[in-house]
């Protein structure tokens, strides 16, 4: 169900543009049934979840991007989440450069993101710099530039690092 919510507004109609309130109520909505439906259970079955564009993707696309007020925002983005706040968050960084590379190497993207101008890029990339500086506990900033296992073993000991800072009844 969340993944069929999520396509009306990762490929609205061309002749109905979303409306940026819209989208960040349709992308909430999506987050809200998978927090209830698979995040929770899993939380409540001792499970770790993994996720990849959470929260503070909505702050950047929707907030940032979208303009959308960023108290309203908060508000409903701890409405979806219902109490399902991440402990860690990776940010992969990399310039826009880089990115666009990798992109144009892999046949490049089809979303409407994927495809707009560098500056909305530029853009997006420093809206998740300012995330991370607003939540500088939970989100830890990797270089993206670096190769996959170097990424992935500074991500592994970030995550041991947390483990050990954390109180005992918190693990």
């Amino acid at each position: 169900m969340a993944s069929k919510i999520r396509l009306l507004f990762t490929d609205p109609p061309e002749n109905e543009p979303l409306h940026m309130k819209t989208e960040l109520l349709l992308v909430c909505a999506a987050r809200a049934q998978h927090v209830e439906r698979l995040v929770k259970p899993s939380l409540g079955a001792s499970k770790f979840v993994l996720c990849d564009r959470y929260s503070d993707s909505t702050r950047v696309y929707q907030g940032v991007l979208g303009a959308n007020p960023q108290a309203e925002l908060e508000n409903i983005i701890s409405f979806a989440e219902g109490g399902c706040t991440p402990s860690v968050t990776f940010l992969l960084d990399a310039p826009v450069e880089v990115l666009a590379s990798r992109l144009n190497n892999r046949g490049g993207g089809s979303s409407r993101f994927d495809l707009a101008p560098e500056s909305v890029h530029r853009k997006i990339r420093q809206g998740f710099l300012d995330v991370a500086g607003r939540f500088p506990k939970r989100v830890k900033v990797l270089d993206a530039t670096q190769d996959q296992a170097s990424i992935l073993e500074s991500a592994t000991q970030h995550l041991a690092m947390k483990m050990l800072d954390q109180p005992e009844s918190a693990k």
